[in-house]
């Protein structure tokens, strides 16, 4: 519930789009934005959750982001597939 609101509130109304992609995973749309914009959304959504709840501070709760830009050629899964290994090159232990 704390990451979902924090996604609420660092989206922008009625433009990003989020979405529950299954159990712990988010996914977001942010139609027109840079990797740099799309990586202060991500930095919004951290703090908000740190702020929310301590355990986003320590070891408890991470967050792993990884962002990419849709090149308008790609097939949907292409996108989601490069999305994802974003993702997990974001899992750092520093991250966790």
């Amino acid at each position: 519930r704390q990451l979902a609101e924090a996604i609420g509130n660092a989206a922008r109304a009625r433009i990003d789009r989020g979405f529950r992609v299954g159990g712990d995973e988010f996914a977001l749309l942010l139609p027109g934005s840079t990797a740099a914009q799309s990586e202060a959304v991500v930095t919004r959504i951290r703090e908000h959750c740190a702020r929310t709840d301590p355990a986003w501070i320590g070891a408890a709760l991470g967050l792993s982001a990884g962002s990419v830009e849709f090149d308008g050629q790609e097939t949907a899964h292409a996108f989601v597939r490069r999305a994802d290994a974003a993702m997990y090159r974001d899992k750092r232990p520093r991250r966790r």
